[in-house]
């Protein structure tokens, strides 16, 4: 259960990166190599925050593969998809289909599973 609970940790940690790249990348205007673009890029805060979280996350997933075993991990990664599609209803308001329940719930057990 050690290693269930930590790969949720790092698939929440790199969620909240993707939700932080989304947000950042809908304050983008047109892309252009004009001084004003790349000003917006700089001052972006999501977008800076993504990728801070996107390194904390990564640098987590490689302790993470030199201490447990890889084929109880990489199943595990499934949980982030969950959490993605938690997290854009949430966040971005989509919304989501039956089917995307029952998938979600499958994703669930088979992680539970695994991760005993």
């Amino acid at each position: 259960m050690k290693m269930l609970f930590i790969a949720l940790v790092q698939s929440t940690i790199i969620t909240l990166g993707q939700v932080m790249l989304k947000s950042g990348l809908l304050k983008f205007g047109t892309f252009g190599w004009t001084w004003n673009f790349w000003r917006t890029v700089v001052v972006n805060v999501p977008f800076i925050m993504s990728g801070i979280l996107m390194v904390v996350g990564t640098l987590m997933w490689m302790w993470m593969v030199k201490t447990f075993p890889l084929s109880q991990l990489l199943p595990l990664q499934a949980i982030g998809y969950v959490l993605g599609i938690i997290a854009s209803m949430y966040f971005f308001h989509e919304t989501v289909s039956y089917s995307q329940w029952i998938g979600m719930a499958f994703i669930m057990i088979g992680c539970i599973l695994i991760g005993k």
